[in-house]
């Protein structure tokens, strides 16, 4: 998730265990603590204190690496500049956002289109982000039936359709594939 790391790293360890050792020191307050008050409890009520008792310490364990995981989440997102940010969706699935922007810039707002796309990275997201970063554009299920092709990684001349002319879309995200549009021939 944002170029941040998969694991916690030693200083997410050694919050993490000195969560643990602090949960464990809590866990044993709150059973002393209750033990007089569970003398006549039964066992339905020491369990449901041990529950309590268990939850606590593991939510009072987890608390140093959470909040230190939030802290770093917030520093590297802070950073991130305001056109990155705003179509991070697409380069975390390995889309290049700045390239809808200019299909945007093709295709009319009261028109159509039908997304195709080839074996590319990003290929099962791109229909759905499409949908989002072309609207008000509708998207169609039918290539017989849209105003405008936008395909990823696949030729739109295989689509069957008569096209006029396509336009290879630039991208400057490393993992993206090509992106064309074109209007269909009508």
């Amino acid at each position: 998730m944002l170029a941040l790391p998969a694991g916690p790293g030693l200083v997410g360890a050694v919050l993490l265990v000195a969560g643990c050792v602090l949960g464990g020191y809590a866990f044993l307050l709150a059973v002393r603590g209750l033990r007089p008050l569970l003398a006549g409890a039964g066992p339905a009520g020491v369990a449901s204190v041990g529950v309590a008792a268990v939850a606590a310490a593991a939510a009072i364990g987890f608390t140093p690496y959470a909040s230190w995981r939030i802290v770093q989440d917030l520093r590297y997102t802070a950073q991130i500049p305001e056109h990155v940010a705003e179509r991070i969706g697409a380069y975390e699935r390995d889309l290049d956002g700045a390239a809808f922007d200019r299909v945007v810039a093709i295709v009319p707002k009261s028109d159509t289109y039908v997304t195709a796309v080839g074996p590319a990275p990003g290929a099962s997201e791109f229909p759905q982000w499409s949908a989002y970063w072309l609207a008000p554009r509708v998207p169609v299920r039918e290539v017989a039936d849209a105003d405008w092709v936008v395909t990823l990684g696949r030729d739109p001349h295989t689509l069957g359709v008569p096209l006029g002319k396509v336009r290879e879309i630039p991208t400057s995200y490393g993992k993206a594939a090509t992106i064309y549009v074109a209007r269909v021939a009508r």
